[in-house]
């Protein structure tokens, strides 16, 4: 079926789009340094460190007072530390999984610390055969040497709830 979704992309991902029979009107092209606001949102947008990927971003959502950063493939880079010294990062989602395609987690750790979220939510890590992170490694590494955010491993399905003054709910 088709959906009259609208869509916000850097410069690569919206030329696939369009190749892919999305039309224009539709996409709006942002970039690094871009903030806009939709409807109660909004939306930051920063450099992402994909090498896979040039011209990707991350972003930065806010909304009724929680800010959610959201990684996309990123792996760590001075833009996480900036953000992290810059904005109260209530949640974040960084790619966990194979050194090859993501953060190992290791990696993944020392990403978390430089953005300083409450709650850190690995996603990717059971998704793709082959690419999975070891959430068992992780967890031995937290027992070891605990972090002053919270960890939740999600899967496919999980729901979760953060609410501004009351977090986790």
């Amino acid at each position: 079926g088709s959906t009259s979704a609208s869509f916000l992309a850097p410069e690569t991902s919206t030329k696939r789009m369009l190749a892919g029979g999305i039309a224009r009107d539709r996409i709006k092209t942002i970039a690094p340094g871009n903030e806009l606001t939709i409807k109660d949102v909004t939306i930051k947008v920063f450099n992402s460190h994909d090498p896979d990927a040039p011209g990707a971003v991350t972003y930065l959502f806010v909304s009724g007072g929680v800010t959610l950063f959201v990684s996309g493939d990123t792996r760590d880079g001075q833009t996480l530390e900036d953000i992290g010294n810059s904005h109260d990062v209530d949640v974040a989602l960084l790619a966990f999984g194979s050194a090859r395609l993501y953060m190992t987690h290791e990696q993944l750790i020392k990403t978390a610390r430089r953005l300083k979220p409450k709650v850190l939510l690995p996603f990717h890590w059971e998704v793709w055969r082959g690419e999975t992170g070891d959430p068992m490694a992780l967890g031995k590494m937290l027992a070891i040497n605990p972090e002053p955010f919270e960890v939740r491993l999600l899967k496919i399905g999980d729901r979760f709830s953060f609410q501004a003054g009351r977090g986790i709910v």
